[in-house]
């Protein structure tokens, strides 16, 4: 991920987040960015934002704490 190269994007939490292999989700409590689509699983450091590929599960503790990117 080439974080020069991100956009952001706007999105309705009620209609769900975005996803895919460019969508990388941001923690604004602690500043990492997560991938939408993972090989296996993946968290920011403070376990705001957690994607469960194999689980088909996408887990937001701080829904007012994140936001999406799409790489270019």
């Amino acid at each position: 991920m080439n974080r020069e190269k991100l956009v952001k994007i706007d999105f309705v939490v009620s209609a769900g987040y975005p996803t895919g292999k460019k969508i990388y989700y941001k923690c604004t409590k602690c500043g990492d960015y997560v991938p939408s689509f993972p090989q296996h699983f993946a968290e920011c450091s403070c376990q705001n934002i957690i994607v469960d590929r194999a689980g088909g599960r996408l887990s937001v503790e701080m829904k007012d704490c994140i936001e999406v990117y799409k790489e270019r």
